[in-house]
Parts: C-alpha cells; sequence; structure tokens
C-alpha cells in the first residue's frame, strides 16, 4: 500500500509588519502582511512542496490455512477445525520517492 501525505510543516519564521524601502532608514508596509493581525512579529509556517509529499510504503502479508473434518466413526459423529492465521507488516519510511 503506498501512503502519500502532506510535506512536513516547517516554522519558526517571523513576518514582520514593515519592510526596509529603498531609502535609508525608511520603511514601507509589507503586502503580505495579514491585515487582520496586530502591528508585530506574526509567526509563519510554511509546508516543503518543491520536494514533494511524505510518502510511505507499507508491505503488508496475511496468510490464512483452515483444514476441517467431519463424519462417523463407529457410530460416532465428529467434527473438528483447525485454523491458522500469520500477518508481517514491513514499514520503511520513504520519503520524496516517485
Amino acid at each position: 500500500m503506498r501512503t502519500t501525505v502532506a510535506p512536513v510543516p516547517y516554522g519558526a519564521l517571523a513576518m514582520t509588519s514593515t519592510i526596509p524601502d529603498t531609502t535609508p532608514g525608511a520603511t514601507i508596509a509589507n503586502p503580505c502582511y495579514p491585515a487582520s493581525a496586530a502591528p508585530g512579529n506574526v509567526s509563519v509556517k510554511w509546508r516543503d512542496t518543491p520536494n514533494g509529499p511524505r510518502t510511505d510504503n507499507n508491505v503488508n502479508t496475511q496468510q490464512r490455512l483452515v483444514t476441517s473434518l467431519q463424519g462417523v466413526v463407529a457410530g460416532w459423529d465428529y467434527q473438528t477445525c483447525n485454523e491458522n492465521n500469520a500477518s508481517t507488516g514491513i514499514d520503511p519510511k520513504t520519503y520524496n520517492a516517485g
């Protein structure tokens, strides 16, 4: 089974409400700053989409064996059953797999 999920979110980046202007010491309003945010720094997070999604390639193997016997021996009815199940899973972590 192959599973694809969104890339890891990164954080710890602060965006200020102003950016430097070409005039020394001057600043202008940052056009990317959210209008509803309070003045100061805003914590920004982003996802690393250029490197592709995180993926998992899980390999599961399942086996099941069922045997059954029924009949009559010396006037006695009998019925018996045996069941054996086995399941293994391999979860190799592969990131950026194509």
